[in-house]
Parts: C-alpha cells; sequence; structure tokens
C-alpha cells in the first residue's frame, strides 16, 4: 500500500472538488428558499432535528471538510510548502480556508451565499487544474445520485420576484400558510396586498 501514484491525487481532487461543487451549489438553493435555514432565527431553527434548516448546518459542516485538497496541503506542507501536484495557488488555498472557516448558516444570507460563491469558484479551479473536464456532466451524475438541486438562479432563466413589491413567490407562499389566504378583488387578478383592504 504506499502512497497514492500523482493520476490518483488528481482524480481524488477532481472527485472531491466536484462533490464540493455540487454540495455548494444545493446549500445555495436550499439558504435561499427555506425556512430559517440563515441568519436571524436560525440557530435555533438549526438545533431542531428534522428541519431544513438543521439539514442545512449538518451540510455546511461537510463542506468544510476539504477532503483531497487538504491532504494536498498537508503534503505540500512535509515538503517544505512545495508539491508539484498542488492545483490551487497558496494564495488561493488561502482564500478557500477563509471561506470554508467563515461559512456560518447564522450569516445573514447574502453573505452564507457569498462565502459558497467563492468556495465553488475555488473547487471549479482546483478541479480544472487537477486536468478535470465535462464538469456538468460530472455534477448531473452527483446531482442524480444524491438528490442535490444544483441548479442556478440564472440557469433556470427565472423571475424570483412577484409582480406586488420585493416578494418572491416562494415567500408568497409562507405568507400564505402564516397569515392564510389574502382577501381577493376580482378587479386586480384577485389580489390585494395586505392592508390595502
Amino acid at each position: 500500500a504506499g502512497a497514492p501514484k500523482p493520476p490518483e491525487q488528481l482524480e481524488q481532487i477532481r472527485a472531491d472538488a466536484l462533490e464540493k461543487i455540487a454540495l455548494a451549489r444545493d446549500l445555495a438553493n436550499r439558504s435561499r428558499n427555506g425556512y430559517f435555514t440563515t441568519g436571524f432565527g436560525s440557530g435555533l431553527a438549526g438545533s431542531l432535528r428534522g428541519t431544513d434548516a438543521y439539514d442545512l448546518a449538518q451540510d455546511t459542516d461537510t463542506i468544510k471538510n476539504a477532503g483531497a485538497l487538504q491532504r494536498i496541503m498537508e503534503m505540500a506542507a512535509t515538503n517544505g510548502g512545495k508539491n508539484p501536484l498542488t492545483p490551487l495557488s497558496n494564495a488561493d488555498f488561502q482564500a478557500l480556508a477563509s471561506s470554508l472557516t467563515n461559512l456560518d448558516p447564522g450569516q445573514s444570507d447574502a453573505q452564507y451565499q457569498k462565502n459558497l460563491k467563492s468556495i465553488e469558484d475555488l473547487y471549479m479551479r482546483a478541479f480544472q487544474s487537477a486536468g478535470g473536464q465535462n464538469i456538468d456532466e460530472g455534477l448531473n451524475a452527483i446531482a442524480a445520485s444524491r438528490g442535490l438541486d444544483i441548479s442556478r438562479p440564472e440557469d433556470k432563466n427565472r423571475d424570483d420576484m412577484a409582480v406586488a413589491g420585493n416578494i418572491r413567490p416562494d415567500t408568497t407562499d409562507r405568507n400564505k400558510i402564516l397569515f392564510g389566504d389574502p382577501p381577493s378583488d376580482s378587479q386586480n387578478g384577485g389580489f390585494v396586498p395586505y392592508g390595502a383592504e
């Protein structure tokens, strides 16, 4: 058994990068659309097993495990900071470590999304630097096998804003659950904003 050969290490990096990119995209979608998954209230909701916030917190811990890239960093450290297999520069490793350390569901969703995007970009660079190709094919296979939503809003070509103000359609559904059906008015398509009765 000895140390893995360089091609095997590069394959581990590619596989780990694909897993992390897929998970980062899934976390971004879940934090964007979930109930109290990030920001205010996420600490309490994240402590309740069976909630979306709990699942998101657990998967946030999973993405923080740097896997194959961590092993390469450790190898470089034992070799005086030099490793020809390192697919990222030292600055990239520091940026990745910083983004992973700072990733916390207690942050505002905007900050959480920003950190996830940084993580995704750095893992994308690692995948490509390790000789990875056909990233979409790899991501789709992982998403299908693990039930992840790797779509991005720009991929869906959708408008997240509802006609009435800055309310996303999923937010309207949450308000309906919390406050009941809004009063209707046949002259404006059956919707009257709250308080305008």
